[in-house]
């Protein structure tokens, strides 16, 4: 879903997560990739 653009707190809601956190602990290597992304757009030449 993240990868999909839905905002977390939404995530959060449909997977009935406690908080945020836990939210985020699962999001976190979408978002890792999302910079590695970046960064090697940023080195294309």
């Amino acid at each position: 879903m993240v990868a999909a653009g839905v905002p977390l707190p939404v995530v959060k809601q449909i997977l009935n997560h406690a908080s945020i956190q836990t939210t985020m602990r699962y999001a976190h290597t979408m978002r890792e990739q999302e910079i590695s992304a970046v960064e090697a757009l940023a080195n294309f030449d």
